[in-house]
């Protein structure tokens, strides 16, 4: 039985490849280090051209930024749940 692949919107296509930019830029970044990462680097390792970051992002920075962003947003989400545990424990005693 053959299944068809649903096919992607272009909206969906271009988030997923703006994440795996993200993802790899990510992973980059970690081994080489943001300077010793150039976007020849992050697209090919990416599997996309460089024409396809600069689709997704203005720059290096701007991917950078956005990491940052996300990184902050995480931490934001982990300290408000141990706060709230920190305050819902008080509250038992």
């Amino acid at each position: 039985m053959k299944t068809e692949k649903k096919r992607l919107t272009r909206e969906e296509s271009q988030q997923q490849t703006r994440e795996q930019l993200l993802e790899t830029a990510r992973q980059l970044f970690v081994a080489g280090g943001y300077g010793g990462t150039s976007i020849r680097d992050i697209a090919s390792q990416a599997g996309y051209s460089q024409g396809a970051f600069y689709s997704n992002f203005a720059s290096k920075e701007a991917l950078l930024l956005q990491l940052l962003q996300r990184h902050m947003e995480a931490e934001a989400t982990q300290l408000t749940a141990l706060a709230q545990s920190d305050i819902d424990t008080r509250s038992e005693c």
